[in-house]
């Protein structure tokens, strides 16, 4: 049979006051993680080229319409595919082709932001293919250059 002098118990004690300690700093350290992880995350988005952000958007729109069933409404596809680009440019949606390919149009997109695009969103290969329909521009980027993408799920 074992005894417990006072001398254990403050040891307990003690232990599990340290233990409470160190749970409370690492209770208070994961929000701050996820905290710098979310300000990292913001940053890298703010710091996109042009041409980045559209290939962005491009992928999200394709994503979101190799979701949709075949038998998706013209007008649901349009506006699936649609609602991923911002207000930066006019998109046209061209969904002729659909289940195929849709076609998408950004209107009077920049010089930097054309030639840009051309350099990092000509062709994106993945579960869906997304190819810019004039491999070359048919004209030297100006500040009003429409650039159109067949998306392909």
């Amino acid at each position: 049979m074992s005894t417990v002098s006072a001398r254990d118990a403050s040891i307990e004690v003690g232990s599990a006051k340290a233990l409470g300690k160190r749970f409370r700093s690492w209770v208070f350290a994961l929000p701050l993680l996820a905290a710098a992880l979310a300000v990292a995350y913001a940053v890298n988005l703010a710091l996109e080229t042009p041409g980045e952000v559209i290939r962005h958007e491009l992928i999200a729109a394709g994503s979101a319409l190799e979701r949709l069933p075949w038998s998706t409404p013209s007008d649901a596809v349009k506006h699936g595919v649609a609602r991923h680009f911002d207000a930066t440019y006019e998109v046209t949606v061209d969904v002729k082709g659909f289940p195929v390919y849709v076609t998408v149009t950004l209107h009077n997109v920049g010089h930097d932001a054309c030639g840009d695009a051309y350099r990092v969103a000509s062709r994106i290969e993945g579960r869906v293919v997304i190819v810019i329909d004039q491999p070359t521009p048919a004209r030297p980027c100006s500040g009003d250059t429409a650039m159109t993408w067949r998306i392909m799920p």
